[in-house]
C-alpha cells in the first residue's frame, strides 16, 4: 500500500506548523550569522588593541568605543533572540495541543498502537531471547577442536610410549644374548615408562566432552538466532503495516507516539522512510519491554542491559527524527 503524503489543503495547523518550522530555521541562520560577527568583532578589538600599542590609546580610542557599542548591540540582538525562539518553542507547543484538540473534537478516527493480538508473546519471547543471545564464536570452537587434537596427540604417544616398554621388558626377560648398549637401552625404556603416570584417558575425554558441547551450544544458539531473526522480521511487518496505514489514513496517534516523533510525519518520501522504521522501532520496544504508559513513550531503562542498550537507541533514534 503506498503512503499519501502530499500536503493537506486548507490545514491551517498544517499551515501554521510549517511557519513555526521556518521561524526557527531563520533564528538559527541569525544566531549563526551573530556567532559570525562577534568573532569578527574578536578580531578587529584585538587589532585596535595591537594598533594601540603601536601609535597610542589617543589615536584609536574613538574606534574601540564604536567597537565597544557594537558589542553591545550584538548582546541585545542575542537576548532578543533567545526570546523568540522560546516564543517559537511555546508556539509549536500550543499548535500541536490544538491540533489533537481539534482532531479529537472532530471524533477522527484514533490509531491503536498498543495491542497487538497478531503479536503472540512466545514472539516477543524469541526477539528477547535474541537480544541478550550470546552464541558460540566459530573462534571458540575451534579452540576446543585444537586442545583435543592436543589431548589425542598425548594419549598416543603414551600408548607408543607402553608399546615400547613391554617390548623393552620382553627382551630385559627373556633374550639370552644382549648386548650391554641394547640391555641398558631396553632398561632407560622401561624406567622412563614407568614414571609417565597414569594413561591420560580422562584428559582426552574431557577434551572431547568441551569440544561436543561447544559445537552443539554454536548449533544451538545459531537455530535461536534464527528463530528470533525471523520472529523479530514478522513483527516489525505487522507493526509498520499498521502505522503506515493509520498515517496514510490521517488517524489520530496516541500521545506518546507524538511525544517522541512529533505531532506530524515528514512530507516528503525520502524523508519518512526514515521516521516510519523509527517509529517501528519505537512500538516494537514497547512491546519487548512491556511498557503502555499513555503519555511517557520510553518509560525508566530496564535493568536488562541488552534491553537497556536497546532503549538507548530507540531514544537517539527518535530525538534525530525530531530535530
Amino acid at each position: 500500500m503506498g503512503l499519501e503524503v502530499g500536503a493537506v489543503k486548507n490545514d491551517p495547523i498544517r499551515e501554521l506548523t510549517d511557519t513555526s518550522n521556518k521561524h526557527g530555521e531563520r533564528l538559527g541562520l541569525i544566531e549563526r550569522t551573530l556567532s559570525t560577527r562577534q568573532e569578527n568583532l574578536g578580531e578587529i578589538t584585538r587589532r585596535i588593541r595591537d594598533l594601540e600599542r603601536k601609535v597610542g590609546k589617543h589615536t584609536v580610542e574613538s574606534a574601540l568605543d564604536k567597537a565597544k557599542a557594537v558589542a553591545t548591540d550584538l548582546a541585545t540582538t542575542n537576548t532578543r533572540v533567545a526570546g523568540q525562539a522560546e516564543t517559537i518553542a511555546e508556539l509549536r507547543r500550543n499548535v500541536h495541543a490544538l491540533d489533537r484538540r481539534i482532531r479529537v473534537s472532530d471524533r477522527l478516527p484514533r490509531a491503536d498502537f498498543d495491542t497487538w493480538p497478531e503479536i503472540s508473546p512466545d514472539t516477543i519471547r524469541l526477539i528477547r531471547d535474541g537480544l541478550g543471545a550470546t552464541p558460540v564464536s566459530e573462534a571458540e570452537v575451534l579452540q576446543s577442536e585444537q586442545r583435543l587434537a592436543e589431548q589425542q596427540e598425548e594419549l598416543a604417544h603414551w600408548d607408543a610410549s607402553l608399546k615400547a616398554a613391554r617390548e623393552a621388558l620382553l627382551a630385559l626377560t627373556v633374550a639370552t644374548t644382549l648386548s650391554e648398549k641394547v640391555w641398558r637401552g631396553n632398561e632407560r625404556t622401561w624406567r622412563a615408562f614407568r614414571v609417565r603416570g597414569l594413561r591420560p584417558a580422562d584428559k582426552e575425554e574431557q577434551a572431547r566432552r568441551q569440544h561436543d558441547e561447544a559445537v552443539d551450544a554454536r548449533k544451538t544458539a545459531k537455530l535461536a538466532a534464527s528463530l528470533s531473526e525471523e520472529a523479530d522480521e514478522a513483527a516489525r511487518a505487522v507493526i509498520h503495516d499498521r502505522v503506515k496505514g493509520a498515517i496514510a489514513l490521517d488517524h489520530v496517534t496516541p500521545r506518546w507516539f507524538d511525544t517522541a516523533l512529533g505531532p506530524f510525519p515528514p512530507l516528503t518520501p525520502e524523508r519518512i522512510r526514515p521516521w516510519l522504521t523509527v517509529a517501528v522501532r519505537l512500538v516494537r520496544y514497547r512491546l519487548l519491554a512491556g511498557y503502555h504508559d499513555s503519555v511517557h513513550p520510553y518509560g525508566d531503562r530496564p535493568a536488562d542491559e541488552a534491553l537497556g542498550a536497546e532503549h538507548d537507541r530507540v531514544v537517539r533514534a527518535c530525538e534525530e527524527q525530531r530535530r
